[in-house]
């Protein structure tokens, strides 16, 4: 947990801390830094993450670095999915107006486009889908594969 904020109230929420504070200097700690009432930059490791299991995807655990909820991000959320062999998701996003990146960190997925297409993603590669373009995802090696996630939220 954060210390030494004088003349500061800390707050928490989830596992995410914030200063409520009258300022001017940066204030910088360990997972954050916090300048003119607003907090600037936030850093999240992997053990406060919290998983979810999204709808039509299976043998997966999904879990989000930054996004409205865990950090006030406006733009996109990131988070990072864990595959189980033959884990995936099912064909899906055709409608759906957002943005995706997808960039493999370990092992190999599978996309497959609306023609049936397959294009295999490895390690250190990454796949891109404009708005409106659906994919199926599988995890095809037999093996691990772990793969972050960006998509950006829709403009209010």
């Amino acid at each position: 947990m954060p210390t030494n904020y004088p003349k500061s109230v800390l707050l928490r929420k989830n596992s995410l801390y914030f200063i409520v504070m009258k300022r001017q200097k940066p204030v910088e700690s360990e997972n954050f830094v916090f300048q003119k009432g607003k907090i600037r930059m936030i850093k999240r490791t992997y053990e406060e993450l919290e998983p979810y299991f999204p709808p039509g995807h299976f043998g997966v655990t999904c879990k989000r670095y930054h996004g409205k909820d865990e950090t006030k991000a406006e733009k996109f959320w990131i988070g990072v999915s864990e595959f189980e062999p033959d884990g995936g998701a099912d064909w899906a996003y055709e409608d759906n107006p957002l943005e995706k990146v997808y960039y493999v960190l370990e092992g190999e997925m599978t996309v497959t486009d609306k023609d049936g297409n397959k294009y295999v993603i490895h390690a250190n590669e990454s796949i891109s889908f404009p708005p409106n373009e659906g994919r199926g995802l599988k995890n095809e090696s037999g093996k691990p594969a772990k793969m972050l996630v960006i998509i950006n939220y829709p403009e209010s």
